[in-house]
Formats: structure tokens, C-alpha cells, sequence
């Protein structure tokens, strides 16, 4: 019975494997390095107490890597506050379906919101499309806040009148 069990875990796994995982891209660091973040809207991972800051415009770039290889796309998308009123941002089609080196590395650029906000959230989610009626998918965010670049007023130095 023990020799069973081993060669089904051996064969089958336990459960669902991991398939997503964001990087640490720059100052841009994700709330979870895990890669098995299957609730919405951030795997059920609370915000960080820290944020990357950006300003508002930004182009930045995000890393992830796949870690088992599935058809589908990934969303990124953004939300200004309280990991809701997600805005759709870029859709990356997943083209390394055919390869088996994996972890499949991914990057892009992004362009960040112009409007300012101190807790706002970058989602990146993994679309596995095998079953195009009902797709799973995977969740990966990060902290940010975007703010005007604040311009520090020049420095002057007094001048002392001349006296004959």
C-alpha cells in the first residue's frame, strides 16, 4: 500500500503545481514570491508595509517567470486603491507554449497612470486558457506609489553688502 501511495504522489503530485511568479523588477517587488496565488485580486496576500514609488506616467518594467508551461496570456492591470477598480494596462500573449525549458522568463515595459496615489497596486495574472469555457488563473501583485517628483527649491547664499 505504502509503494502506492508513493508512486501516485511520484506520478500525480498533490494537488495543483505552482505556475506563476512575479520578479523583483528594480524597486518593484512583488507581495508574494509564491507561485501558487490562485485568489483574486493579489493570491490573498495582504499589502506590503513598504511601496515602490514612481511618478505618475512612468514607464516601467515588469518581470515574471512561468513556472509550468500552459497556453493563455497575462493581464496586467492596475488599481489606484484597496485592490479594486482594476484598469487593464497590457496584455502579453504567453509565447513560449512550445518550448520545455522551463521557467519561461518574461519581461515588458509598462506604462504607468498619470494620476498620483499613495496605495495603489500593480496585478499581474497568469490567463491559462486549456478550457476556453471556464479559464483558471494565477495571481501576482505589487505595491506602489505614484507621486510628482518633488522639486527641492535652490539653495542661495546670502550676500553681504561691500563697504567702501
Amino acid at each position: 500500500m505504502r509503494i502506492f501511495i508513493f508512486a501516485f504522489i511520484t506520478l500525480f503530485g498533490l494537488g495543483a503545481q505552482a505556475h506563476i511568479r512575479a520578479k523583483t523588477s528594480g524597486n518593484l517587488v512583488p507581495r508574494s514570491t509564491s507561485d501558487s496565488l490562485k485568489s483574486a485580486p493579489c493570491g490573498g496576500v495582504a499589502r506590503a508595509l513598504s511601496s515602490a514609488t514612481y511618478t505618475p506616467g512612468q514607464t516601467i518594467t515588469m518581470t515574471w517567470e512561468e513556472t509550468i508551461n500552459h497556453p493563455g496570456r497575462f493581464e496586467i492591470s492596475f488599481s489606484p486603491a484597496g485592490d479594486a477598480n482594476w484598469q487593464l494596462l497590457k496584455t502579453i500573449p504567453d509565447t513560449m507554449d512550445n518550448t520545455n525549458d522551463l521557467p519561461h522568463q518574461y519581461s515588458t515595459t509598462v506604462t504607468l497612470p498619470n494620476t498620483p496615489c499613495t496605495a495603489c497596486t500593480i496585478q499581474l495574472i497568469q490567463v491559462m486558457t486549456e478550457n476556453p469555457m471556464s479559464p483558471t488563473y494565477y495571481y501576482s501583485c505589487s505595491d506602489i506609489k505614484l507621486q510628482s517628483a518633488t522639486l527641492t527649491p535652490p539653495t542661495t547664499t546670502p550676500v553681504s553688502p561691500v563697504c567702501p
